[in-house]
């Protein structure tokens, strides 16, 4: 019976998801056209944010990037390394060490509870997100529309980035990993513990 109302709340929606995925394409497909350092931002911004919600990365990656905009797919799959660095270091000072580990493993969306009731977790993980990006273009990292809907997923992302631009290690690690996981860091502290705006437990998922 459960099954069968899930499946038909399923059934309900879908047009409703369909076209809230269609609008939300059309306005990042607009940040494509912008100055390369704001599409950039905007770019990983909007995939920070998308992560954390019911709407698909992967295929809005693949709707997006199909075309030669390796340079915009990068910047996607930073905004989703974005979100990771911020929710595994949040679920970590939330004593939720697994629910951390299962984020950098890719289990991102089983924060989605969690944000849609503290909005203001968004701060953080746009915050890293805008400045992951910035330092992403410096950085020459590109994609393409079958990475950009990933991050750190599988090394995905950074193994697309090398294979696109080899030598490239240096920046590819800073890009991933150091900057970040160093801004996400920075970020959360500064919102949670300066500016009282949520206290670590609203990290905490439930059943872990």
């Amino acid at each position: 019976i459960t099954g069968g109302l899930v499946a038909a709340l399923g059934l309900v929606t879908l047009p409703y998801m369909k076209s809230l995925t269609s609008l939300l394409g059309q306005i990042i497909f607009k940040f494509t056209t912008l100055q390369p350092i704001l599409m950039c931002m905007l770019i990983t911004m909007s995939f920070a944010f998308l992560i954390v919600t019911p709407v698909s990365t992967v295929a809005m990656g693949l709707i997006l990037f199909n075309n030669a905009n390796y340079v915009g797919a990068g910047a996607a799959t930073l905004g989703l390394v974005a979100a990771a660095a911020v929710l595994s270091i949040g679920t970590f000072r939330a004593k939720s060490k697994g629910a951390s580990i299962a984020i950098i493993l890719g289990a991102i969306k089983l924060m989605m509870p969690n944000c849609a009731r503290r909005p203001q977790l968004f701060l953080p993980i746009l915050t890293t997100a805008a400045i992951t990006g910035l330092s992403g273009y410096f950085l020459g990292i590109q994609g393409t529309h079958e990475s950009a809907g990933f991050g750190i997923i599988g090394l995905i992302g950074p193994t697309k980035a090398y294979e696109m631009n080899p030598g490239s290690l240096v920046q590819i690690i800073l890009a991933f990993f150091v900057i970040p996981f160093t801004v996400a860091f920075i970020a959360d502290r500064l919102y949670s513990d300066v500016l009282k705006l949520y206290k670590s437990e609203v990290y905490r998922p439930e059943n872990y």
